[in-house]
């Protein structure tokens, strides 16, 4: 209908989308085609399953084959769905196909720019992928050169500048030419966080700069990152901080901690959690039985084993009465309330009903469920976007790697019932064999 209420474009249609680039996309008798705004087909309603437009294309599904091509807005295909995959990166002018078990990268038009030879890997990020070949890892750019060979047992994403990477059961660093700006000589590496990285040596953590040197003396039994100028340090099963040059400004006293966050760190002393600031004073008293790091103003606390919230005061502000409770995020906290999961506003008001078995903090608009065993997601509103029906989720990270919440141990090759997040609105739905792309946009 129009902004009047005429109906513009007949109820007929099995499921409709919003307009994109003009055009949307509507289901009839079972196949999915393309409308104008009068209503009249532009693209035949031909193809099992189809995407709304972006830079000129859509991608569709024809004869139930998993891959997917892509067409114009004439109809006309561009990209032949000949790919067992095609990966989904609107960031990134490259998608990951996979074809005959092996990977490679294709551009917006179709052509094949890197080769699919590749055992596994990861979506371009920052210029760079990585890429795995018999067993070892290591990074391509854009042309598909190697930027760094395939010879390491383990990558990580580059951070600030620089990526960790195992090589012999060592750690080191390299930069984005694949060169080896710190040798692989550690037992164990964090990555790089506010211009230092910790690293085990001898059984030692201390920290390092870009060039490898050290910085502050590897004679700590654990290290936390940097967070806000300070990280945390441990020594004979006691935790304190130390700031960037070294310095130990918070005593090592504490039975355990978890970084500063919004200007004070949770700290355990005498089996009691409290917030101290970055002088080491008490902020908030050390009674609690557990405490979750303050995030958007608040911190979870639990008392009398009760979960609530307190302010930066130290002020219970949402009574501590439920069961358990997940950080702030986007405005919402998920609470647990004899035995189901729901979620409060910050005023302590229970916004979306405590009826689900676990959920998940809220991300770009949208947070994951579990009702008997199986999983969806809902809104800010706690509308179902995409029904609690399937086992597992599988969360693109940053465009690097999975995370999976269902199942402890994924096997790709298995019929599992799953969703992949592929972006903000966008989701992959598997039925058993069945693919169905789903884009609540």
């Amino acid at each position: 209908m129009d902004k009047q209420g005429n109906l513009v474009i007949e109820a007929k249609y099995d499921d409709i989308y919003d307009f994109s680039e003009g055009l949307a996309r509507v289901e009839l008798n079972g196949k999915w085609g393309f409308i104008d705004k009068k209503g009249n087909f532009i693209i035949e309603a031909k193809y099992d399953y189809a995407m709304g437009f972006s830079e000129g294309l859509a991608r569709v599904e024809l004869n139930g084959k998993c891959g997917y091509g892509f067409i114009d807005k004439k109809g006309e295909i561009i990209i032949n769905n000949e790919y067992d995959e095609i990966g989904y990166n609107e960031k990134e002018e490259l998608s990951k196909i996979k074809l005959n078990e092996k990977y490679g990268f294709i551009d917006k038009q179709g052509n094949l720019v890197i080769e699919a030879k590749y055992d596994d890997a990861w979506d371009f990020s920052e210029g760079l992928t990585g890429v795995k070949l018999n067993g070892k890892w290591g990074f391509i750019d854009k042309k598909g050169n190697l930027v760094a060979e395939t010879e390491y047992d383990g990558i990580w994403n580059f951070s600030e500048g620089l990526a960790r990477v195992e090589l012999n059961g060592k750690y080191g660093f390299i930069d984005k030419k694949g060169s080896f700006i710190i040798e692989a000589k550690y037992e164990n590496a964090l990555g790089f966080s506010e211009g230092l990285a910790g690293v085990k040596l001898n059984g030692k953590y201390g920290f390092i700069d870009k060039k490898g040197n050290f910085i502050i003396e590897a004679k700590y039994d654990y290290a936390l990152g940097f967070s806000e100028g300070l990280a945390g340090v441990k020594l004979n099963g006691k935790w304190g901080f130390i700031d960037k040059k070294g310095n130990l400004v918070i005593e090592i006293k504490y039975d355990d901690i978890f970084n500063f966050s919004e200007g004070l760190a949770g700290v355990k002393l005498n089996g009691k959690w409290g917030f101290i600031d970055k002088k080491g004073n008490f902020i908030i008293e050390a009674k609690y039985e557990n405490a979750l790091g303050f995030s958007e103003g608040l911190a979870g606390v639990k008392l009398n084993g009760k979960c609530g919230f307190v302010d930066k005061q130290g002020n219970l502000v949402i009574e501590a009465k439920y069961d358990n409770a997940l950080s702030f995020n986007e405005g919402l906290a998920g609470i647990e309330l004899n035995g189901k999961w729901g979620f409060i506003d910050k005023q302590g008001n229970l916004v979306i009903e405590a009826k689900y078995d676990y959920a998940w903090d809220f991300s770009e608009g949208l947070a994951i469920v579990v009702l008997n065993e199986e999983y969806g997601f809902i809104d800010k509103q706690g509308n179902l976007v995409i029904e609690t029906e399937y086992d597992v989720v599988l969360d693109l990270i940053k465009g690097v790697g999975y995370d999976y919440i269902g199942f402890e141990d994924v096997d790709e090759n298995c019929c599992y019932s799953e969703i992949l997040k592929f972006d903000t609105n966008l989701f992959l739905l598997k039925k058993g064999e069945e693919l169905k792309l789903k884009n609540l946009n």
